[in-house]
């Protein structure tokens, strides 16, 4: 239904946000040593929320 589907892009279109946030973090500290630990735990809570949408879309 209509509620679903803009449910769903309001999801996808924060997750791009927060992918944008983890490439970013990514570019700014390519020369130093990043937060692997954060990098990867936030890596790991956006798969997992992706996976929740696909879980809804089928």
């Amino acid at each position: 239904d209509k509620e679903t589907r803009q449910s769903i892009a309001k999801d996808l279109s924060m997750l791009g946000a927060n992918a944008n946030q983890i490439a970013k973090y990514c570019n700014q500290h390519q020369h130093e040593a990043p937060n692997y630990e954060a990098l990867e735990r936030n890596v790991k809570a956006l798969r997992e929320r992706l996976d929740e949408i696909w879980q809804q879309l089928n």
